[in-house]
């Protein structure tokens, strides 16, 4: 919630059939998963993500949900090419977190060890994420340390 109110549904310990309703609303917030991080698919050096739909050169289209091999020991960078393609680097990219050139956009800083990632940065926007055509600008990221939430950074 962004308010002390709400437009969303929300639950009730005594409702009937929560999951419904948590689904709907699964559903309806789902524009704004696009890029996210998939706890499901992600695992030592592999890092999962949900896809969706993005505009790629104006025309919506269907992102599908995917994956992407981390390297080891080092800083990687995941942004989205404005053809929706999740791509890595290990090094930032000239402009880091963004605007990026050709209208790529910063997804991840991700950090990893031997094995596994510990900690990661979230730069993707409300609302859709970069992808959704603007630029991130630095402000609302979230930092995440060895799968615990450390909050806003």
């Amino acid at each position: 919630m962004s308010n002390s109110t709400t437009n969303l549904d929300q639950l009730s310990a005594s409702q009937a059939q929560k999951e419904v309703t948590t689904n709907a609303l699964f559903d309806a917030a789902s524009p704004a998963t696009v890029f996210g991080r998939r706890a499901s698919t992600t695992t030592a050096l592999t890092w999962g993500f949900y896809g969706g739909i993005m505009s790629v050169g104006g025309t919506p289209t269907a992102i599908a949900n995917g994956t992407i091999a981390l390297t080891a020991s080092t800083t990687n960078y995941l942004y989205a090419t404005s053809a929706g393609v999740v791509t890595k680097a290990t090094s930032a990219p000239a402009g880091w977190p963004g605007p990026l050139a050709a209208a790529a956009v910063a997804l991840y800083q991700i950090v990893t060890g031997t094995a596994t990632v510990t900690s990661y940065t979230d730069y993707r926007l409300g609302g859709g994420g970069g992808a959704g055509g603007s630029a991130p600008t630095g402000t609302g990221f979230r930092h995440v340390t060895a799968g615990a939430e450390d909050g806003a950074c």
